[in-house]
């Protein structure tokens, strides 16, 4: 009504300025403002009346065609100068037909005469081209006039669904006569149409498109990214890409073999699920999944390619001491791109263990520790964009309670006079039988090897010491480290042995120093049990006495020493030395040990030194004639000396050690001059020495 009013008032404004301006000589043709499709199909156009003369009006005259350059046929005439608008009725069938307009004025000013036409227009025909049967799609219509009529707004895009009101859904420009829809039903009538309006609110309304919208697409499939065993929850999880689908609302999970139904999720980004089921089975088997979207109508998509956990299982070969993983492929992947074994020792954290190439699906764990517990996880892994993971189920194994010796004590290594090496080791006689088969005796030239198995030896059941003699070593010439290692029956070694080193003694001879230099190896092997060396003693024997004497005890640091022998040159050539390392205290066996080293030996040749003269003037120099025999333990020694005439005047033997003085018995002394000596004795060696010369005594 409010409208109505505006345009009264507006036509008696225009009238007044008619009779105002007096006759014109022509009218113009009506204005045009907007043309309507009705829901009758009826097609609507509406105009301003024409600035002019009304009393030279005649009548409006309305043209009609079916394409826009014609022809054009009178449709209709209106006599009444006031008439803003017509109806044509029916003129669109179905949405199909399409129709052009415009109007002439006809006035008599004098003669009859049309005047020129207005804008051709054409009422707006909306098309609809769906996306796909549930969903919108592309609008298209065409534009009123080829170029905006005057006061002519934008577009109003409108929509209604079903029976509801009809709603703006955008706004465009004119110009544009497109619009792209992207709803979605389930089973609706979708309804489509555009308003144009002039500065007046004068409405163009199209006609109207519609379409049945049935939604019985499923939605597109969610793709299942992995199914991982949760070892330390119990649960397992399950993980996908959510369906690219906008109106998917949720997700139905089925555990399958047999198939059932766990749980269904909302939202369309849900991308998580635990099966937490109590009582799960995935170790004795792989547990297989599908996943499928549910969208807002219902419609369910097939379930997605199942995907399937890996079941890990072991053996163990206590002898070879290893562990064999093997396990199911995981499935579900197009491809896996490997596998990785994570190991847990004893409690402690995963580390990365292996992998394997995808076709490999078992490892092997080598050189375990028998007492120890070992944990497994193995993990898929994908290839792709994505790379995904998953884990197997946990698996820990332990091998029987194995018996070890609790203690094996190699309590000493010592060589013999003879150049043997004693050992003796004290084995743990408390073990069941069978548990150690025998015991290797192990000898190297170092600590760090490498080692050789001298011999082998089986104890009885109550033998708790092994007690060995090494007659292939050469201890004079090297230091030997020995151990002993305990054996099962899978020849593996339960115990090892401390290490025990001979003691090696050196010996540097200075002959005419009459010294001789030691030095020794430390020993270092009593500390397993005991409180280590104590102290070393150092023994000597010359010309193979039986009783040996020490000549040093010293500190447990100390390694060199140094003999003077010049009071001992007259007791032999050969001497030898050994020396002996004595522990500190007795160690938990209750024992004192003493290691014993190698004997050294040095013999110097036999020296037979005879003056060629002496002064017997008590001057304290060269006071007595004597051939010294150093180096020389002499037997039979006797020296007789003859004066020029062959006159007895002396006889030196073996217990006589300073020699002839140069005086008689009665303390008088013989003259100057040549004297001849005649020496005989019989060495260590059983040889005979028989020399006879001259020498001078002075004065």
């Amino acid at each position: 009504m409010i409208r109505y009013r505006i345009v009264k008032k507006l036509l008696g404004i225009i009238t007044l300025l008619f009779l105002s301006i007096g006759l014109r000589a022509a009218l113009d043709p009506p204005t045009m403002r907007c043309v309507s499709v009705d829901s009758a199909s009826g097609v609507t156009i509406s105009w301003f009346p024409p600035i002019g003369n009304p009393i030279e009006f005649v009548e409006y005259q309305i043209f009609e065609s079916i394409n826009p350059t014609g022809p054009f046929n009178l449709l209709v005439s209106i006599p009444t100068f006031a008439t803003a608008s017509y109806n044509h009725a029916g003129a669109i069938v179905n949405n199909f037909n399409t129709h052009y307009y415009f109007v002439q004025t006809v006035f008599n000013d004098g003669s009859l005469q049309n005047s020129s036409s207005s804008d051709t227009i054409s009422p707006m025909r909306m098309n609809l081209t769906l996306w796909q049967q549930d969903y919108a799609g592309q609008l298209n219509w065409n534009p009123i006039h080829g170029t905006p009529i005057p006061s002519n707004g934008g577009y109003e895009v409108q929509r209604r669904v079903g029976l509801g009101m009809w709603a703006n859904i955008s706004g465009q420009a004119y110009g544009n006569e497109s619009f792209a829809d992207s709803i979605s039903r389930c089973n609706d009538t979708v309804y489509y149409r555009v308003r144009v309006q002039d500065a007046i609110a004068c409405y163009s309304v199209s006609t109207v498109a519609k379409e049945n919208l049935i939604d019985n697409t499923p939605p597109r499939a969610p793709e299942i990214d992995s199914i991982s065993i949760d070892n330390f929850t119990g649960t397992i999880s399950i993980s996908w890409s959510p369906s690219s689908s906008p109106d998917v609302t949720g997700y139905t999970i089925t555990r399958l073999n047999p198939a059932t139904p766990l749980d269904t999720v909302s939202g369309r980004l849900t991308n998580v699920y635990v099966d937490n089921e109590t009582g799960l089975d995935y170790f004795n088997q792989s547990l297989a999944y599908e996943i499928a979207a549910i969208d807002s109508c219902g419609n369910v998509t097939p379930g997605v390619r199942e995907h399937e956990t890996m079941n890990l299982s072991f053996t163990r070969d206590l002898c070879e001491r290893s562990i064999t993983l093997s396990w199911t492929a995981y499935k579900g992947w197009n491809v896996v791109n490997g596998y990785t074994i994570l190991m847990s020792e004893a409690g402690g954290p995963y580390t990365l263990l292996g992998t394997t190439d995808p076709n490999e699906r078992s490892f092997v764990h080598s050189g375990i520790d028998a007492t120890k517990i070992y944990c497994y996880i193995v993990r898929a892994n994908g290839a792709g964009v994505q790379l995904s993971s998953s884990q197997s189920d946990l698996v820990c194994v332990a091998f029987p309670n194995l018996t070890y010796p609790s203690y094996q004590y190699l309590n000493k290594v010592s060589v013999t006079e003879d150049n043997n090496v004693e050992l003796s080791c004290y084995v743990d006689s408390s073990l069941d039988l069978g548990i150690v088969v025998y015991y290797e005796i192990k000898r190297g030239l170092s600590v760090d090897g490498p080692f050789e198995t001298i011999d082998t030896l089986i104890l009885g059941d109550d033998d708790w010491l092994i007690e060995y003699t090494d007659s292939s070593a050469y201890p004079e010439m090297h230091e030997y480290t020995y151990r002993v290692d305990a054996i099962d029956n899978c020849d593996q070694i339960l115990l090892r042995s401390n290490y025990a080193r001979t003691l090696h003694l050196k010996i540097f001879p200075d002959k005419y120093n009459f010294n001789n230099t030691l030095n020794w190896t430390e020993y270092t092997d009593w500390l397993a049990y005991g409180d280590g060396v104590g102290h070393y003693e150092m023994f000597r024997v010359i010309n193979n006495e039986t009783d040996s004497e020490i000549i040093y005890k010293g500190a447990k640091d100390v390694f060199e020493l140094e003999d003077d022998l010049a009071e001992f040159q007259q007791q032999g050539s050969k001497i030898c030395y050994f020396v002996e390392a004595r522990e500190r205290s007795r160690n938990t066996f209750g024992i004192v040990d003493t290691s014993r080293s190698n004997r050294v030996c040095v013999s110097f040749e036999s020296d037979l030194y005879i003056p060629t003269a002496f002064s017997p003037n008590r001057d304290g120099t060269n006071e007595f004639f004597k051939p010294v025999t150093p180096y020389i333990n002499p037997q039979n020694y006797e020296c007789k000396i003859y004066d020029r005439w062959g006159q007895l005047v002396y006889v030196i033997d073996q217990n006589d050690f300073r020699g002839w003085s140069g005086f008689d018995g009665n303390g008088n002394p013989h003259p100057i001059g040549a004297y001849i000596y005649h020496l005989r004795l019989t060495t260590e060696r059983g040889s005979v020495v028989d020399r006879k010369g001259s020498f001078t005594l002075l004065r």
